[in-house]
Parts: structure tokens; C-alpha cells; sequence
């Protein structure tokens, strides 16, 4: 009886091992790295219902390093009910290039480009 405690016991703690070694194995399936370090451009782009679009190319050395802290990050395919619509951000060189969209509504949220990915820009981040 006691060696059935035991064994009972023990499955128990390996299932319980084996379910939190897969969580984290897909969860970190789910992320991946999100990398602007190539980029030496970046163009900003705002468009508002067809009536004023504004795009600002930006190559200071400065601000491109800005830009790319702040848009560093592990990407998620987690869906946020964020809204991106009005803002677009481009960052490349002569041969790469990755495209960000900012949500519009106040969410800490970028997409990226037509992909389903998200990272969430962090709060010491948006204080920079």
C-alpha cells in the first residue's frame, strides 16, 4: 500500500513537470525575436481617411537608434483588440526591411506588418 502511495506520488510529480516543461516550450514556440538592428532608414507614415497623408523620412543616427529600442522585442501571435489603421513604420537599408503598425488607440500594442505578431512596446520605452 505504501509503495502504491509512492508511486502515485511520483507520476504525479512528472506529469505535473512534463505539463509545465510543454507550457513553456510552446510558449516560447509562440515568441519570436523581433530585430531592427540592420536598418540605417526609417520612414513614418500617418494617413487619415485619404485627406491628409503624412510621411517623414528619418535617418538621423540618433533617432534610428531610438527607434530601434523602442521597437526591439519578442513578438507574440496573441491577438489584441487593439485598433492599427492610421500609422506605419518602416524600418530598413538597402536590402531589409520590416514594417511596424502602431495601435491607434492608446494600446502599448505594434503589428507587425501583415502578420498576425504583436509585440508590446514596455513602459520604460514609451517614457524614452
Amino acid at each position: 500500500m505504501r509503495k502504491m502511495k509512492v508511486w502515485i506520488f511520483i507520476s504525479g510529480f512528472f506529469v505535473l513537470s512534463l505539463l509545465i516543461v510543454i507550457s513553456i516550450l510552446i510558449h516560447w514556440g509562440l515568441l519570436t525575436d523581433v530585430n531592427s538592428d540592420f536598418a540605417t532608414e526609417a520612414l513614418l507614415e500617418y494617413r487619415c481617411d485619404g485627406d491628409m497623408d503624412i510621411s517623414v523620412n528619418v535617418n538621423d543616427k540618433d533617432d534610428i537608434l531610438i527607434l530601434k529600442r523602442i521597437l526591439k522585442g519578442n513578438s507574440t501571435e496573441l491577438s489584441p483588440s487593439c485598433g492599427f489603421y492610421a500609422v506605419r513604420i518602416t524600418m530598413f537599408d538597402d536590402s531589409n526591411s520590416i514594417i511596424f503598425h502602431p495601435a491607434s488607440d492608446g494600446c502599448s500594442v505594434l503589428k507587425i506588418g501583415k502578420s498576425a505578431k504583436y509585440i508590446e512596446i514596455s513602459d520604460s520605452a514609451r517614457r524614452n
